[in-house]
């Protein structure tokens, strides 16, 4: 598996050294194609906000930034993890910088702080999962933004203090004002056997962080992916203009159709396009027309896939979100949607179980439109989903057989959000 992830890589390196090297910004519009890739950016940013830090997280403007040098360098960063290439711990982070970071990050990368004793954890670029850590002025400097990036953890050495006993503690040092430090640059991190350094959440009380910090040493493992502009009214302020249905549970419903949505910025607007601006990107020409979007909201689900998304953090297994869809009869829909996903066995399963046990979707809507058809139901659901660590039919969290089929292990790494329904 690992000589087939490394060829993989390779593979994909060598594609990009033949792509112009010009960096490339686009802005993401809330609307159309780019609609729930926006959203799923706001997300990251205004969920992960605490109220500690004193900022109010809004996302006004977001950059995607593309760059083939970067991502050349990201790559053959990853050929050296210690970790290899196969888990490579992959996370999505944030960075506060100045406004020459913003500018300049993107277009040559990151680069190391000079060595110093007030660097906690030593000579290294600090990332965290917390958008309101990052956003605090002292590493902002009044830019406004934020950097989301993919950072390459790999083997990670997980530090709830400085204090307490950890792999690096040869390395703890005390600074000439009495606080303890880590003493670490790349090359002594490779020699311990490790990529990162995780610096746990409340440690505060044994000289570590009150949130969760990432280094990375190596300045080629981090890559910027999104600038994300800070200020404004907070997509999630719509209104809906009309109320929902109740169902058992807790659980509210809103059929949107298309007929009714109207081109007044509202809530049922922005879910509609987010919904079908998934379906018709991945569709492309060969799309229906999408007649009602239904959206869900599922209290039980939700914290179901939470909790699992906290499993997976805890156990650094990447936490990446990603969109799926499933097919199945009009029957189930609702239960699904209300309910949640179940892995089926026995006399359970209605469409066998050749590629193992697990809850089958893809991440285009075709084959499971194609199973909606067989029993005369016009709709898919496209759910929210965590791949978690991806390989080996039913040994990992999810596994991909063929095409851009995706096979999770649990239901709890699915949370069901809209019905898309067409004709």
């Amino acid at each position: 598996m690992e000589k087939r992830a490394v060829q993989d890589c390779e593979r994909i390196l060598s594609e990009v050294r033949k792509m112009p090297p010009q960096l490339r910004k686009h802005d993401l519009l809330k609307h159309g194609a780019d609609a729930v890739e926006y959203m799923q950016v706001v997300d990251r940013a205004e969920r992960y906000a605490q109220s500690d830090h004193g900022s109010a997280i809004v996302v006004s403007r977001i950059e995607k930034v593309t760059n083939p040098l970067l991502e050349e360098k990201f790559l053959a960063a990853k050929l050296r993890l210690k970790s290899g290439v196969l888990d490579p711990k992959m996370q999505s982070l944030f960075h506060g910088t100045g406004p020459e970071g913003v500018e300049g990050i993107p277009k040559t990368g990151f680069r190391l702080p000079a060595w110093s004793e007030d660097n906690m954890f030593g000579q290294a670029v600090y990332f965290a999962t917390d958008s309101s850590k990052s956003f605090q002025h002292i590493y902002t400097k009044g830019s406004g933004c934020l950097l989301l990036c993919d950072v390459l953890l790999g083997n990670s050495c997980q530090i709830a203090g400085l204090e307490t006993s950890h792999p690096l503690n040869g390395h703890v040092k005390k600074s000439s004002k009495g606080r303890l430090f880590l003493d670490m640059d790349k090359d002594k991190l490779r020699e311990a056997g490790f990529d990162s350094v995780y610096a746990s959440r409340d440690s505060r009380d044994k000289a570590g962080v009150q949130f969760d910090e990432m280094m990375v040493y190596d300045t080629d493992q981090a890559i910027p992916r999104y600038i994300l502009h800070i200020g404004g009214r907070s997509e999630r302020t719509l209104d809906w203009r009309a109320p929902s249905q109740r169902l058992n549970n807790g659980v509210t419903v809103r059929k949107i159709k298309e007929a009714d949505v109207g081109v007044t910025d509202s809530k049922e607007l922005e879910e509609f396009n987010k919904a079908v601006g998934h379906y018709m990107r991945l569709m492309g020409q060969s799309s229906r027309k999408v007649t009602q979007v239904d959206v869900y909201d599922s209290p039980n689900v939700e914290k179901t896939f939470q909790d699992k998304e906290a499993d997976f953090h805890a156990k650094k297994v990447d936490t990446k979100r990603i969109w799926v869809f499933h097919g199945t009869a009009e029957d189930n829909i609702e239960k699904i949607c209300c309910g949640g996903f179940r892995v089926a066995h026995g006399d359970q399963i209605k469409n066998g179980a050749v590629y193992g046990h697990g809850v089958y979707t893809a991440t285009g809507p075709q084959t499971p439109m194609s199973y909606a058809d067989r029993t005369g139901c016009g709709a898919v659901i496209l759910s929210l989903a965590l791949p978690g660590m991806t390989g080996q039919q039913e040994q990992a969290d999810s596994w991909v057989p063929q095409s851009d089929w995706m096979i999770f292990k649990t239901g709890e790494q699915l949370c069901p959000k809209y019905v898309v329904r067409y004709m």
